[in-house]
């Protein structure tokens, strides 16, 4: 393992321009197991091949990453037009490959899906409300509400959820934190159990 500091050094398949076989002659030459891998070829239709191949490799892989089709990284002006998540005409197609890859990349059994989301101008209030909250909605939980009641208990108000987290991407610990980090926001008290609690409560 070839190492810069504490650090092992690794490939961007997304550089190499490269299929999974080139890309594992490339890193077999240089002596490197560790890729950032390209992740936006899953949603292609041959995206299970694509799946197939990287599953059979001896590959650590620190992280995914998504291109989006329409970026165009050919000087600075033109990235910042055609970058990330601010195209208007790409937003639902580039959304909807962002939720594909991050599965994709949960399946693989990888914590981390990076991309390049935009510039941020901060000079045009509007611009930066549409990117945050695009933004936002990219880093959903990719949870499921399956049912949900709520009603008014002397005068306080009660909603619960069953919530699935089959595909959730982070694990129950991380998302009961989350959640109940926004009680000060919300102004409420939040509860996240798992059903296991209740499935046990009933036997004893």
């Amino acid at each position: 393992m070839t190492m810069c500091g504490n650090w092992p050094v690794g490939v961007c398949s997304w550089s190499l321009q490269s299929d999974v076989a080139g890309v594992a002659d490339t890193m077999k030459k240089i002596g490197l197991d560790h890729v950032h891998l390209s992740i936006a070829e899953v949603a292609g239709e041959n995206g299970k091949d694509y799946m197939d191949a990287i599953s059979k490799q001896d590959w650590t892989i620190s992280s995914t990453m998504v291109a989006f089709p329409q970026e165009d990284y050919s000087s600075l002006e033109a990235i910042k037009i055609t970058g990330g998540i601010t195209p208007d005409d790409c937003w639902e197609t580039n959304r909807d490959l962002f939720f594909t890859c991050a599965d994709a990349t949960a399946q693989l059994g990888v914590k981390l899906l990076s991309l390049h989301l935009g510039f941020i101008d901060h000079t045009q209030p509007a611009y930066a409300a549409k990117f945050f909250e695009r933004t936002k909605i990219l880093a959903d939980l990719n949870c499921s509400i399956e049912d949900i009641s709520q009603t008014i208990m002397q005068d306080f108000f009660s909603m619960i959820m069953v919530v699935n987290m089959k595909d959730c991407t982070m694990d129950f610990a991380t998302l009961r934190e989350q959640i109940q980090a926004t009680e000060n926001t919300l102004g409420m008290k939040v509860y996240v159990m798992h059903e296991d609690i209740f499935k046990y409560m009933h036997r004893i």
